[in-house]
């Protein structure tokens, strides 16, 4: 039997997330991260606190996948401005921690800020293919799975099995 539990971050390499993973003993840990980049350890352009769960996961002889798709999601015209004022959005929040970010009551939150800089369309490709890679990669026992806050809804409804410790 496989039983998936996927926790949200807010991309915060403050976050205890080592703290998860000892309680819920995974065998595997699926990163936001593409796989080809983990697994050829393209890494210098990755989420910080992805990188560190990962190499966590390797200290710790737990196995380490990266469901992420290669799908640009950034809205063409958006500038760097635009990207730096979102970014100053996100981490006024990040200041609550990801336990507490991981309740439904913020989940508009992500939605304003998504809405500012992310191409919806493409973003709806990436987390259908996002679906699909974590759906293949499950193996029997404990997963836990680390990504962006912003993804809990969606992974909600499209992984109805999955359970979600901090919701």
């Amino acid at each position: 039997m496989s039983q998936l539990y996927i926790v949200g971050t807010a991309h915060n390499p403050a976050d205890d997330l080592e703290s998860v993973v000892r309680s819920i003993r995974p065998k595997q840990l699926l990163l936001e991260i593409v796989d080809e980049d983990l697994t050829q350890e393209h890494l210098e352009d990755q989420l910080p606190e992805m990188v560190e769960m990962y190499h966590f996961a390797k200290r710790q002889g737990i196995i380490a996948r990266g469901f992420d798709a290669r799908v640009d999601i950034i809205i063409p015209t958006v500038t760097d401005e635009d990207l730096l004022y979102a970014d100053r959005v996100a981490r006024k929040h990040s200041t609550l921690g990801f336990r507490e970010l991981n309740k439904r009551q913020y989940d508009a939150v992500w939605e304003t800020i998504a809405k500012m800089v992310i191409n919806s369309e493409a973003h709806a490709q990436r987390q259908d293919a996002m679906v699909e890679n974590i759906r293949q990669m499950r193996i029997p026992g404990e997963n836990l799975l680390f990504c962006g806050i912003g993804h809990l809804q969606y992974l909600e409804r499209n992984i109805p099995d999955a359970i979600f410790p901090f919701r």
